[in-house]
């Protein structure tokens, strides 16, 4: 038993990769890439079932649908419900709503503009007939609460329906007649009410004002009534269409804008059939949209504000047996009449599956949900969009993966014309109730570069790809502070690049973007740190230490532009400009240690901002033993204080590592000393005289040429204490904090180094090291350091922060 536990745990695990897998990436405003799981995977028996959805005004969405039921709540499916919430782009962990109840069945969900729900189901007790059950969820109190039927009885079907401002009302059928109960926010519900003798309840809904249109099928007749919420009362009995099938419904489905305005359709005869009814005129004579094909089936229709209609149906057409096109055609009611019906885009292959699902939003825009099978394995999801701005129709296929199957979707807008679809996904076996969301505004855009200038950074900014030419980015937004403000672009345009002006450089500024459109703000590019000022890349690349064939390089972070997440290090064969080898240095540290091969090379720094490559730094050139003569020393400064004589250098790596010092000395005296390897030298016992200095560095027998001289006097006198220090920088990376810096190449002799840190306890030290690399707890470093000589200690350098995470 455990083995088997285990092997349908590894099964459902590897099924839902599946389920998730092979999605089309959509980096746009429309559908998303990856649909979210609303529920665990289940085994397809008996017990899976349509879901259903429906939103506010908001975008926050309530799912209900059928799912398998753990064996204590009986021994057939089970409802659950979850609720989408907009603001953290998340479903809640599944809700069962028939708890306890034996075989239950999900029936519909409907949701107001401030996100109060009703939901409907059935359950069919082991000897009785189907029973409704109601729900009314309170957004505010966060919780469902069960809707007094008043009784028992033989359920056949129903419907629900609410208004934006929170109106509701939900009809059912029983063996006795069809009854309605309607809700109102400022009463509650009102008592059931008998408004028929139908036992087949087709569809209902209801208007802000809270009027209601009921359809049935009653015998061979589909008929209508109102209720009139004015008069508080509902008006006679309206026959729509006669001489229907006996059999069961006919599909007809209602639809109803907040004025009142309404349509009805159906399928009769292979026809599908649309009345409208008009507020003060009542029901307008049925129009035969289709006829044409070997049958049209499952109507389903949406109504905007301004009174326009939409219908999508199933059309099977004409042709062999083997090729007989069955698509989702559509068909358009606006002040001018019924459009000619035509066939969805995107369907040139495959056998389309009925109902389509589809809604429309507060602009008239028309989202479609179909399922159709494809040239490939499974059943896809695909999807079509009517943009009212443009008056077409734009088509976004195949939602759902390959080799697998979705069906049974719906779909539903919210006010700023954000769209939720949900559908059960099936694969190997098993299913999982899956739900993706479209984007009218736009997706985030891309940062692909900035260019910095004095004051200003031009930002070459990458829009997403746009699936309908109504939500065309039209303008540009940026932020400096991470998102926290934004300002729009003057005069409006969305073309690359965007010139930021009037900003002060030095100043680290955290940089977003944002796209614009007619449905509103797009979603915001991740922030990039830039300077603006004079462009640069990596400066001072220099060779630290050396140790054999094991080098480690230093330089300072470019002044201007991205700041640089990341580093490669590029070298090639010396006196060529071919590029033979590139390592990332992975991270933002201005410090590397690697080991090169024998050989001249040049060698360079480049940034990287992401997958954004930056500015290169100047080559320098290294060898490696190739040569055992070493570089000379540069910066030599001296200073004589009284008869102390204080000197100090800095030694080049870049050819064979200096091993030792050689200090030449002529005029008063002359004379040369081999020294230990240092960069500084102190002797307190200089006669009276004048003396020219240098150094040279050794490596064995091997001796560099000499630094620039020196020429000192002595006796001599302290006049200022020496510059600070030149190409500071301060970097961390993987936990470790890298401080680089330079002597500086004129002034007054330096002897040692102090370094400050401000953390939560200020520190300081004194080192004679000019590269340091420790591990330090996280948390943000403002570092500076200063040069320190005998004749005292120079201004810190501007100080930097580091953040180590």
């Amino acid at each position: 038993m455990e083995r088997d536990r285990r092997y349908v745990a590894v099964a459902s695990l590897l099924v839902g990769l599946l389920l998730l897998a092979a999605q089309d990436a959509r980096a746009q405003e429309g559908w998303g890439a990856t649909p979210d799981l609303l529920s665990g995977i289940a085994s397809t028996g008996p017990g899976v079932y349509t879901p259903y959805v429906d939103v506010d005004a908001a975008g926050n969405a309530v799912a209900l649908w059928t799912d398998r039921g753990p064996t204590i709540y009986g021994t057939g499916p089970v409802v659950n419900t979850a609720r989408f919430d907009v603001t953290t782009g998340r479903w809640s962990t599944p809700l069962t709503l028939s708890n306890r109840e034996r075989s239950a069945w999900a029936r519909d969900v409907a949701v107001d503009g401030a996100g109060n729900a009703l939901a409907l189901w059935q359950t069919n007790p082991i000897s009785t007939p189907y029973i409704a059950h109601l729900a009314r969820y309170d957004a505010a109190g966060a919780a469902w609460a069960p809707v007094d039927l008043t009784y028992d009885f033989l359920y056949q079907s129903g419907a629900i329906a609410m208004s934006g401002n929170g109106r509701g009302v939900a009809c059912w059928s029983t063996a006795s007649g069809l009854y309605c109960l309607r809700y109102a926010p400022a009463t509650g519900w009102a008592a059931v009410e008998q408004i028929a003798t139908a036992i087949w309840t087709e569809d209902v809904a209801i208007d802000a004002a809270g009027n209601v249109l009921v359809l049935w099928q009653s015998g061979t007749t589909l008929q209508a009534r109102r209720f009139d919420a004015m008069a508080v009362s509902w008006g006679a009995v309206v026959d729509l269409a006669t001489g229907l099938s006996s059999n069961g419904p006919v599909g007809a489905k209602l639809a109803m804008n907040d004025a009142g305005e309404g349509v009805a359709t159906w399928s009769h005869d292979n026809t599908i059939q649309a009345a409208r009814y008009v507020p003060g005129a009542g029901w307008i004579a049925p129009t035969a949209l289709y006829s044409l094909g070997l049958s049209n089936d499952s109507p389903r229709s949406a109504i905007d504000a301004s009174g326009r209609i939409t219908v999508a149906w199933v059309n099977t057409g004409l042709g062999v047996r083997t090729s007989i096109p069955r698509w989702i055609h559509a068909s358009q009611y606006s002040g001018s009449g019924w459009t000619p019906a035509a066939p969805l885009p995107g369907q040139t292959t495959g056998y389309a599956y009925g109902p389509p699902a589809l809604d429309v939003d507060a602009l008239g825009n028309v989202a479609v949900v179909w399922s159709q099978s494809l040239a490939s394995p499974g059943i896809r999801l695909l999807a079509a969009r009517y943009s009212a701005a443009s008056d077409q129709w734009t088509a976004d296929t195949n939602l759902t993966a390959v080799d697998q199957s979705a069906y049974n979707a719906d779909v539903a807008f919210d006010a700023a014309g954000n769209a939720v679809a949900v559908w059960f996904q099936t694969a190997l076996g098993y299913s999982v109730p899956e739900s993706l969301r479209w984007r009218a505004t736009p997706a985030a855009p891309a940062i692909a570069g900035v260019a910095p200038g004095p004051g200003t950074l031009s930002v070459d900014v990458t829009l997403p790809p746009s699936v309908d030419p109504a939500l065309v980015p039209t303008n540009l937004e940026y932020s400096l502070d991470g998102g926290l403000t934004w300002t729009p672009r003057s005069p409006a345009s969305a073309a690359s690049p965007l010139d930021i002006t009037g900003l002060t450089d030095g100043t680290m500024y955290s940089l977003a973007v944002r796209s614009v459109n007619t449905a509103g703000v797009g979603t915001a590019s991740a922030p990039v740190q830039a300077h603006s000022g004079t462009a640069s890349g990596p400066t001072d690349l220099r060779v630290v230490s050396r140790t054999g064939r094991t080098v480690t390089l230093a330089w300072v972070a470019p002044a201007a532009g991205l700041v640089p997440t990341d580093y490669l290090i590029e070298g090639g064969l010396a006196g060529s400009s071919q590029v033979l080898a590139s390592v990332p240095t992975g991270g933002a540290a201005t410090q590397v240690t690697f080991d090169a091969p024998d050989g001249a090379f040049f060698v360079r720094v480049v940034g990287m901002a992401g997958p954004i490559r930056l500015a290169a730094s100047a080559s320098i050139q290294i060898t490696v033993n190739t040569t055992p003569a070493p570089a000379a020393p540069v910066n030599l400064l001296g200073t004589a204080i009284g008869g102390v004589l204080g000197l100090s250098w800095t030694n080049s790596w870049s050819d064979a590592p200096p091993t030792g010092i050689r200090l030449s000395v002529s005029g008063a005296l002359t004379a040369s000393v081999d020294l230990p390897l240092s960069e500084y030298f102190y002797f307190p016992g200089v006669p009276d005289g004048t003396y020219t200095f240098t150094v040279a560095a050794l490596n064995g027998t091997a001796v560099s040429p000499p630094s620039a001289p020196v020429t000192l006097t002595f006796p001599g006198a302290c006049t200022t204490p020496p510059l600070p220090p030149a190409a500071f920088s301060a970097s961390t990376q993987h936990g470790r904090l890298y401080l680089d810096w330079v002597p500086p190449a004129s002034g007054a002799v330096v002897m040692e180094y102090a370094v400050f840190a401000s953390t939560p306890t200020p520190i300081a030290f004194h080192t004679t090291q000019r590269s340091l690399a420790v591990p330090v707890p996280p948390g943000t470093y403002t570092l500076s350091v200063t040069s320190v000589g005998p004749c005292g200690t120079s201004a810190a350098t501007p100080a930097q922060i580091v953040v180590v995470p």
